[in-house]
């Protein structure tokens, strides 16, 4: 469990992982980013009364390492044969959680991720679930991931998976700061993901989390993108090949991403560029992509003299 600033959510996170019902030892890692507010307070008044207190190894760091380099360092210092993440302002809901996916990957040695359902919520009110409904439970490869980025999105509270399956030098390396991607991508090269379609964890929407903070900042998302780009990239070199049509595939779809940020920045150069080089893009993959947004596109990048006299008729 890594933590910031999470002193209105953390003793909920940590109840719920101390009330699993499983037939292994379990110990629940505390990564503390230097969070200047009363998480410690909660986490030691919490290890000292909980009949489960002493499953809790709390480390708060004394300067701040970030969200990555916090994820990074709590990976390399857990302990078990398998990890679970949840993070210090999400919780799980099901008792039952941790034993199921843990039989699950025991059992089932091809599968290398094994997640789940997860309840998004704002002010403990349902907003959506994560993962699109259509979504089947069942087994699901790199393919199916990449092809359909936007349809196979899975929150990191429902994770679980080998520690012998991730390879943590190689996410040291990388820069980008989407740790729940890289981590699928990483374990995609070891084995399928297994997707139970029971809601076993929340999702918390607040103004302190990192989705809130990015937002519709256009800027923002486009740092991310390009981060995301260049992340890719990497991963051609780390899938050895076997995967690059759908990883260039892939980028095309980021490219036209960033053809649309840019459209909105008024970035008529680098838009074009992008929008270009992801014309040949497969348009369906990203399900949201509309014809209106290509259509806004094409005729901004290639024909700005019409787009602005069409605009100002509007």
């Amino acid at each position: 469990m890594i933590t910031y600033k999470h002193e209105e959510f953390i003793e909920q996170a940590i109840n719920a992982i101390l009330m699993q019902k499983i037939d292994f030892n379990l110990e629940l890692l505390i990564s503390d980013d230097n969070s200047p507010d009363n998480t410690e307070k909660i986490v030691t008044r919490i290890r000292e009364n909980h009949i489960h207190g002493n499953k809790i190894n709390y480390v708060r760091h004394k300067e701040n390492k970030g969200m990555l380099p916090n994820f990074n360092w709590a990976l390399n210092h857990c302990k078990g044969k398998y990890i679970a993440l949840c993070e210090g302002d999400d919780y799980w809901t099901d008792p039952n959680k941790l034993q199921k996916q843990v039989d699950f990957l025991a059992k089932n040695k091809q599968i290398s991720l094994c997640v789940h359902q997860t309840e998004v919520q704002r002010n403990e009110n349902f907003v959506k679930h994560f993962t699109p409904m259509e979504v089947a439970r069942g087994s699901y490869g790199l393919r199916n991931v990449l092809n359909n980025y936007s349809g196979f999105e899975f929150h990191t509270s429902s994770f679980v998976f080998r520690k012998s399956d991730f390879d943590t030098e190689f996410f040291s390396s990388q820069s980008w700061q989407g740790g729940d991607v890289m981590t699928t991508l990483i374990l995609l090269k070891k084995g399928n993901i297994y997707y139970l379609n029971d809601v076993m964890s929340i999702y918390r929407l607040h103004p302190g989390g990192i989705t809130n903070k990015i937002g519709n900042n256009f800027q923002k998302r486009l740092a991310l993108y390009e981060q995301m780009m260049d992340m890719m990239l990497g991963f051609k070199t780390y899938y050895e090949g076997k995967h690059d049509n759908e990883i260039e595939d892939f980028i095309k779809g980021l490219k036209f991403y960033l053809a649309e940020l840019n459209y909105h920045l008024n970035n008529h150069r680098k838009c074009n560029a992008y929008f270009s080089e992801s014309i040949f893009w497969r348009f369906t993959t990203f399900k949201e992509r509309k014809l209106k947004t290509i259509l806004v596109l094409f005729v901004y990048s290639y024909f700005p003299g019409l787009f602005k006299l069409l605009k100002g008729q509007a």
